[in-house]
């Protein structure tokens, strides 16, 4: 798996963009990359293009990513999640990945298209 992570400083964005095959412990170091480059204090969105997976994640990849957000992602509560997919089983794990972390403050919006991912995160977050 290829996962790239880049935060955007000036527009509070963290990117993400997957392809291949998901792993979980890639997941997890992307995810510790983007967190280290947080600004304190600052509320960042995030956009996750998954559009290139070879194979949707998994539950069980969800569970453990919505563990580590609720153990050391407190910089992303409140923020807007956006992921744009482009099969089926992808949307589906994505909406359960919705519903886990509405739980820990974190709204994700799953998407067909980037520019609708993008308008979701470019809105305010609510609290």
């Amino acid at each position: 798996m290829m996962v790239t992570t880049l935060v955007d400083q000036p527009a509070r964005l963290v990117r993400f963009t997957v392809s291949g095959t998901v792993e979980t412990p890639e997941m997890l170091a992307a995810l510790d990359d983007a967190l280290r480059q947080l600004e304190p204090g600052v509320q960042y969105n995030v956009l996750s293009d998954h559009r290139e997976l070879v194979r949707a994640v998994t539950p069980e990849q969800i569970r453990v990513l919505m563990d580590a957000l609720a153990r050391r992602g407190q910089a992303l509560r409140g923020c807007r999640f956006g992921v744009v997919v482009s099969t089926d089983a992808s949307y589906g794990m994505m909406r359960l990945m919705a519903v886990h972390a509405e739980a820990i403050g974190i709204q994700v919006g799953v998407f067909r298209k980037l520019e609708e991912a993008m308008a979701f995160v470019a809105k305010s977050a609510t609290p």
